[in-house]
């Protein structure tokens, strides 16, 4: 276990588990898509929307909203091998016209991925292609700034084929501001998120100083500070976002590393200062390697998934098992309601292709 007072995981009783959709039904020809991957987006009006990266009616992925009460709606179909872009990544993201923009890790101009705009109206458009010089398949979405624009990363590209960092504007117009260097970590597979001063925040999953990725600060303009190079002791691979809390800090996980080598959760400051708060280690009910980071509820309490279980965790490292032998989920959770957490796991369900589902606190 990490030092200080994050002892061993508590169960908490009083949470109900449901099952709200089965992706993969081989009977269902309107595509609802399988393996969904990435966040849950809430709009302001309720809507609840996700992807996934596979099946759909021409095998190249699905954009669909959660129905009130369970099951999907198929709104978007992408052809596999199609030009406009093929399997969406990542989170969706809602722009102030209130369509929802994208990304996918392969098709376009060059097979590099493409930046995309969805109108719930059913209108889609390609905005923009990666290529090897502006980055390229990118494997998360994007965040829209407090300047207008949208920013986010690719996952190889740019001077060291390491990745990148992007601005792009509503309208398409793309800008690397940052290429990522071996010494900074390489490979981001997580979003970037603004944080309250303004910068944006985010992860690499390898290279850094210590070979096992980092935490780090860019702002708007591409200038970027690396907060913590990971070292393995304390935490190894950050595959997950970063999601800031009510005392400002920034938190996240590992998929590696810790105590046990079998995953982390971790507190870093911007300004550098780093705390290891948890160790996931395998006797515990709370599981082990994190999934997709963590998320922050109306509680002032952390939320994430491990490979079997769902927990919370207060800012000082303790964590709660919710629900153990859970599929192993992807994207961080989404709080629908003070009682109510939504999840979507890429395997498991009735036909093995992906689930929704829901965890509700009992009366």
């Amino acid at each position: 276990m990490a030092a200080g007072d994050a002892g061993a995981a508590t169960a908490v009783h009083g949470w109900q588990y449901r099952v709200l959709h089965s992706f993969g039904d081989p009977t269902d020809h309107r595509g609802g898509g399988a393996s969904p991957s990435g966040d849950l987006l809430m709009t302001d009006a309720g809507g609840i929307y996700g992807s996934c990266s596979a099946g759909g009616r021409f095998a190249g992925g699905t954009i669909y909203s959660v129905n009130p009460g369970g099951g999907i709606s198929c709104l978007h179909s992408f052809a596999e091998g199609d030009v406009q872009g093929w399997r969406p990544m990542g989170r969706l993201t809602l722009g102030t016209d209130g369509a929802v923009y994208g990304v996918t890790g392969l098709g376009g101009e060059s097979s590099g991925g493409v930046v995309f705009r969805f109108g719930l109206d059913g209108a889609y458009d390609r905005l923009t292609s990666f290529s090897s010089n502006n980055g390229g398949n990118p494997r998360t979405g994007l965040v829209l700034a407090t300047d207008g624009n949208f920013y986010g990363t690719t996952f190889l590209g740019g001077t060291e084929n390491g990745g990148t960092i992007y601005r792009m504007t509503p309208q398409g117009e793309l800008t690397t501001i940052h290429s990522f260097t071996r010494k900074e970590g390489q490979m981001p597979a997580a979003a970037l998120i603004q944080g309250t001063d303004g910068n944006l925040y985010g992860t690499t999953g390898s290279y850094g100083v210590n070979r096992y990725g980092a935490a780090f600060q860019c702002t708007l303009d591409g200038h970027l500070k690396v907060l913590h190079s990971f070292a393995g002791i304390e935490g190894g691979y950050p595959l997950g976002p970063l999601v800031e809390g009510p005392d400002q800090q920034f938190y996240g996980t590992t998929q590696s590393g810790g105590d046990c080598w079998l995953g982390s959760a971790f507190r870093v400051g911007a300004d550098g200062a780093f705390k290891s708060l948890h160790s996931f280690c395998a006797e515990s009910r709370v599981g082990v390697y994190p999934n997709d980071g963590l998320s922050v509820g109306d509680d002032g309490l952390l939320y994430g998934t491990t490979e079997s279980a769902v927990f919370s965790m207060s800012l000082n490292g303790r964590p709660r098992v919710l629900r153990a032998g859970l599929p192993n989920s992807k994207g961080a959770l989404l709080q629908a309601d003070p009682d109510t957490w939504l999840g979507v796991a890429p395997t498991g369900g009735k036909f093995d292709k992906g689930l929704l589902y829901e965890l509700r606190r009992k009366a």
